[in-house]
């Protein structure tokens, strides 16, 4: 089995038998959690909704339903005219077998760059690996099986507790 994970900030690539076991590879299990956070927060008017197909394919139902509900909000960021947000991946904590936390940074822009702003996030997910009963083409998007089953952010305030 050949499983190939990638985005513009890194490349990692691992070849290993069919009995992988994600959860003992920690590089791995931090590329994926990182890779999800990262596809779910951007905001670039490019690709996005490639991306969110992929996030489909990670997410439980109840994950999907309520990002799609996000997503589709009038009043939400992702909706916004001319709101561009590039992540940087900060920390990777993996504080149990199916919980983790992921520190980012988030860029916040316009289309001419001239408004630039950054804020920091945490994102908490409940996660698990699970066999892959849908078709062909998902399972070639997530070919791990990963599912995340509870996802939150908060936003992380500087020291003087200004956002």
């Amino acid at each position: 089995m050949l499983l190939k994970f990638s985005d513009g900030d890194s490349r990692f690539v691992t070849i290993d038998d069919t009995n992988l076991n994600v959860r003992n590879n920690e590089e791995l299990l931090k590329s994926i959690l990182a890779g999800y956070v990262k596809n779910r927060e951007l905001i670039n008017r490019i690709d996005d909704a490639q991306r969110y197909n992929e996030i489909r394919t990670q997410s439980s139902r109840q994950v999907w339903e309520a990002f799609q509900n996000l997503v589709s909000d009038p009043n939400s960021i992702y909706t916004t005219k001319n709101y561009y947000r590039d992540i940087k991946i900060i920390n990777v904590a993996i504080l149990s077998q199916n919980v983790a936390t992921i520190d980012f940074q988030a860029e916040i822009t316009n289309p001419t760059r001239t408004e630039v702003s950054y804020k920091k996030y945490r994102s908490a997910i409940e996660y698990d690996f699970r066999n892959q009963s849908s078709n062909y083409v998902d399972t070639l998007k997530n070919p791990t099986g990963f599912i995340v089953d509870k996802y939150q952010v908060t936003q992380i305030l500087d020291e003087k507790g200004k956002k």
